[in-house]
Formats: C-alpha cells, sequence, structure tokens
C-alpha cells in the first residue's frame, strides 16, 4: 500500500521512511515501525527530524537512553524549526525520567506542551502528540507520589490512547501508578 511511495520523485526517502514508520506503528508492528526509524537516520545522517524521531522511539519504547543522547548530540538545536524544538526538548524531557530525574522531567515537559499547543488546531497529529506529552508528564508526577495531578492528566489522554492502542505507554503509566483504577469494572484494559 505505502511502497509505491518509496520513490525518490515522490519524496524524499528517509521521509518515506519516517512515514512508513508511523504506518506500522498505529497498525501495532513497533519493530517494523523502528526500523524504518533507523533507515531514515541511514539515508539522512544528519537530518535533524529523522535523528529526533529514532531517538524519541529508542528512549520511550527501548528505553535505550545512552543511544537516544547520542543520536540528539548529532542535532544542531539552533537549527532546529519552531515545530521541530520542542520536540528535541521532550526527548530530552523523557531522557531526564529514564535517568531517573523526574523533577527535570517535569520542567521539561512542562516548559514544551505551550509551544506545542499553539499548533493544536493546525492538525490532529498536535492532539496526538499533547495527549503523549501529558502521559509522560504524568508517569513523572506518579513517580515522585503526585498521584491527585498524575491521575489528572492520564485520565485526559487516556481515551485517544486507547483509541490509537498506544498501550506500551499506557503500561509505562500503570507502572507509575500501580494503585490507578478506572472506577469501571468493564474497562477492558484495566479492571
Amino acid at each position: 500500500m505505502i511502497e509505491p511511495l518509496a520513490n525518490e520523485d515522490v519524496m524524499p526517502y528517509w521521509l518515506y521512511c519516517s512515514r512508513a514508520s508511523e504506518v506500522y506503528s498505529i497498525a501495532g508492528d513497533h519493530e517494523t515501525a523502528f526500523e524504518f526509524l533507523e533507515k531514515a537516520v541511514e539515508n539522512a545522517p544528519m537530518n535533524s527530524t529523522a535523528l529526533i524521531d529514532l531517538a524519541m522511539a529508542c528512549v520511550k519504547r527501548r528505553r535505550e537512553v545512552d543511544r537516544a543522547e547520542k543520536l540528539l548530540g548529532r542535532v544542531d538545536p539552533a537549527t532546529l524549526a519552531d515545530m521541530t524544538g520542542p520536540f528535541f526538548d521532550y526527548v530530552n524531557g523523557v531522557i531526564e525520567l529514564r535517568r531517573g530525574n523526574p523533577k527535570q522531567a517535569i520542567d521539561k515537559i512542562e516548559e514544551v506542551i505551550p509551544r506545542v499547543q499553539v499548533y493544536r488546531h493546525a492538525s490532529p497529529l498536535v492532539g496526538l502528540w499533547l495527549d503523549e506529552f501529558h502521559t509522560m508528564l504524568a508517569i513523572a508526577y506518579a513517580t515522585i507520589g503526585e498521584y491527585e495531578t498524575s491521575r489528572s492528566l492520564f485520565v485526559q489522554s487516556r481515551p485517544r490512547l486507547l483509541a490509537l492502542r498506544n498501550i506500551y505507554l499506557i503500561d509505562d503509566y500503570l507502572e507509575a501508578d500501580p494503585t490507578f483504577n478506572t472506577g469501571n469494572s468493564q474497562d477492558p484494559y484495566r479492571p
């Protein structure tokens, strides 16, 4: 279905790989999605978007913090576009969280949200990203025991996470807040 787009006349190959990764991720094939992100970086080794996307996948899905930091180290933050810069900073926030620094993660992620929120009406994907940011922020708050704030953020984002089958992020939250309960015994994911 997407293979006809793997044509340099249609789009750069790194961009095709990046978009193919999104398709496979939504389809639940996360291993193939990750492989496409790696191909994007192989084909555009200095492309900031490709580097940030792979770093994000490394730190979120595989918890490969060192690799994510190395990838981000190849990005010059001064050259990032207004819409790309927040994602660079967000990945750095997730790195802080994975390194056991939830307060630093909270500071970084809270700073990113308003910078992305201004684009909320530009694309439905922005809402998806904001839900992810809120969930990572919820995880950071749960890590420091601020469950009321944490749950408020998570409950807002959870419906879209479920709809898009973003189960790994829900699992990450439930690991940080094992007492979370939806109050619904019919809940398909969490009784």
